[in-house]
């Protein structure tokens, strides 16, 4: 849809649209003339349509001719008469920066919308059928300015009210002092706290490696002193030793005096050269392989031998 005034550029998207700018014979909106002025080949015109002689509502559809053919498009345009009926708020800081809400019917229409109050353009941030949001500028003095919307080659005005600049209002730099007061004050106390923590922190570590320190001194002094005593101990048991203690004795002599405390083994030359003689030939005997293995057998098979 666009205002009945005309002005508005309209897209056509389609196939087959000629090869040529010349192939474009005419294009109409509901029966007015829209003027080519951009052209993608086969795919897409580019036009602008014409208005309407008088005031009013009018729609129809699209019809381009391409040389001897006629299209025609599959939706309605509109031809409206957009209208404003409120805004609001009916003031703002002179800085600027406030929205303002703008209520009315076909808001939208057109390919080109724009806000001003008085000469002060008002960047439209979101429009809809029935409002606009804007954004207004800063103005260099107080004013009570008049609301105007171009929609197109049309232009309408609100004639019901004003928008009126104000001086900016104190309190927000105060509050903005206020504020920044506050936060100082919160850092301040908050690196206070901080600093006491961590000189704390920092002297309960030291007090701790000062106990360790102590700790090591006095285990080190007790190992010390457990070091002399036992070097003294000793010491006392190598005197004793060497002086009038108790004599050692070698193996063989020790074991000779446990086994024969008398010093003697009573046995008779007689009966001693008989038993070696003896052992020797035992020891002959278990070198000769035959008797060793009949030796060995006759063990075995003793029932009492085990």
């Amino acid at each position: 849809s666009g205002p009945w005034e005309g002005g508005t550029n309209i897209t056509i998207n389609g196939i087959n649209l000629g090869q040529t700018f010349e192939d474009i014979i005419s294009v109409s909106v509901a029966g007015i003339t829209c003027e080519p002025y951009a052209y993608t080949p086969s795919t897409q015109i580019m036009c602008q349509v014409n208005g309407l002689e008088t005031v009013g509502s009018k729609e129809g559809f699209i019809i381009v001719t391409i040389k001897d053919t006629h299209y025609q498009s599959k939706d309605l345009y509109q031809f409206v008469d957009p209208a404003i009926r409120s805004i609001y708020p009916l003031s703002g800081s002179r800085s600027g920066g406030n929205t303002l809400h703008i209520t009315g019917s076909h808001m939208n229409a057109g390919s080109l919308v724009e806000a001003f109050i008085d000469e002060l353009p008002c960047d439209i941030i979101s429009m809809k059928s029935e409002s606009v949001c804007c954004i207004t500028s800063a103005s260099d003095r107080k004013r009570n300015g008049k609301l105007k919307m171009n929609f197109d080659k049309g232009t309408r005005n609100f004639e019901s009210g004003s928008y009126e600049y104000v001086e900016d209002p104190n309190f927000y730099i105060e509050a903005l002092v206020i504020a920044l007061t506050f936060v100082l004050i919160i850092l301040f106390i908050f690196m206070i706290a901080y600093r006491r923590k961590s000189t704390k922190n920092t002297s309960g570590l030291k007090r701790i490696r000062k106990q360790m320190d102590v700790l090591e001194l006095r285990v080190a002094e007790e190992c010390k002193e457990a070091f002399i005593e036992l070097q003294t101990e000793i010491t006392d048991m190598t005197g004793d030793l060497t002086g009038d203690g108790i004599p050692f004795l070698d193996y063989r002599t020790y074991t000779m005096m446990n086994l024969f405390p008398n010093g003697e083994l009573e046995l008779q030359c007689q009966e001693f050269l008989m038993k070696e003689k003896k052992l020797v030939l035992f020891r002959q005997l278990i070198l000769n392989k035959t008797f060793l293995l009949l030796f060995i057998r006759t063990l075995e098979s003793d029932v009492n031998f085990s």
